[in-house]
């Protein structure tokens, strides 16, 4: 997943907000962990989330094709062609 640093700080402290995340710092690194309300919330989320990637992996071509085109876009957002 490509996020910058501004918009993964800020998804980290709203998930911390809604208490589905947890963090402990440990000198200069930030150490992650899903709370059980947060397993939960990945728990009821999964199974309506699967079915959707699934159909858009087969239209943009299959699994093969995604990859491609997921490191294409990557490549395209931090200005490697």
């Amino acid at each position: 997943m490509d996020l910058d640093q501004t918009m993964f700080s800020r998804s980290i402290e709203h998930l911390q907000k809604l208490k589905l995340l947890s963090a402990k710092r440990t000198g200069r690194t930030r150490a992650l962990a899903l709370t059980a309300a947060g397993q939960a919330a990945l728990d009821r989320a999964y199974p309506l989330w699967a079915p959707c990637q699934s159909t858009f992996v087969a239209g943009v071509g299959g699994r093969a094709e995604w990859s491609t085109s997921r490191g294409d876009l990557t490549r395209h957002l931090h200005g490697r062609r």
